[in-house]
């Protein structure tokens, strides 16, 4: 009998520690540690990482339920460590895309700064290949979520019609590939 009761007590010690371990909204302010982090850096700062879901929340057009298991705006009774919501799984995904994208894909694009103002009779300078961008030069262009998704859950992947010309997908595109199909057959 006292074996259980001193199993009980070590049970609850655990379970208040990684309670209290958790990152949650007290009502003002967000305490603890953020925990479950599997794309984002383990050690980043609550702020940033708030942030950060603020910006998915944007990108998105979506609140914190959409990935995180909880509902309403009592944020103190979401359980943000659940893994329950399949959007949670479909994000980290996306997030991981979105960083081989900028980390792979853009990180050695050189946006070359704004041409200066030439005089209409002067010679047009010789062209240079591009150089690697120099201190005070932009940044190298980055995706995020709002690069495709303009604040709507499901991503844009087609331009809107031009005014007074119908709706839905560009024919084109779909007779064309219909064309291949039957010219690989």
């Amino acid at each position: 009998m006292a074996m259980r009761g001193i199993i009980t007590i070590a049970c609850a010690l655990m379970l208040g520690a990684s309670a209290t371990a958790q990152m949650r909204w007290t009502g003002s302010a967000w305490e603890g540690e953020p925990m479950n982090l599997q794309v984002l850096p383990k050690d980043i700062p609550s702020g940033e990482l708030v942030r950060t879901m603020r910006s998915f929340t944007r990108a998105l057009g979506v609140r914190c339920e959409h990935c995180h298991a909880g509902e309403g705006n009592d944020l103190s009774k979401f359980d943000f460590m659940s893994d329950k919501i399949p959007a949670k799984q479909i994000a980290r995904k996306m997030l991981t895309m979105v960083m081989e994208i900028n980390d792979r894909h853009l990180a050695d694009v050189v946006v070359p700064a704004a041409p200066a103002a030439t005089p209409p009779d002067a010679a047009a300078p010789p062209a240079a290949a591009p150089a690697a961008a120099a201190p005070g030069q932009p940044p190298a262009p980055r995706v995020t979520c709002y690069t495709c998704h303009r604040g709507a859950l499901k991503p844009l992947t087609a331009p809107p019609p031009a005014a007074g010309r119908g709706g839905g997908e560009p024919r084109l595109s779909v007779s064309f590939m219909d064309s291949q199909r039957t010219a690989i057959r």
